[in-house]
């Protein structure tokens, strides 16, 4: 299960940036506080993890 998400440089975040996901509830913040790119970051880790799983990659690198 995933417990943590750091995020540096992708959408709102810049420097390095470190959510707690253990146990998640809800996601909340003002308005253009990155709410939207934490969700997309986990479809894009999702849809990367598929890309893997069938031998494409696609160029992406994990850390």
């Amino acid at each position: 299960m995933l417990s943590e998400l750091t995020l540096s440089h992708f959408k709102s975040y810049g420097d390095q940036q470190t959510a707690n996901l253990s146990p998640i509830t809800l996601i909340f913040g003002q308005n253009s506080s990155g709410k939207s790119s934490l969700i997309q970051s986990l479809l894009l880790l999702k849809q990367s993890h598929l890309n893997l799983s069938t031998g494409e990659a696609g160029g992406l690198v994990f850390n």
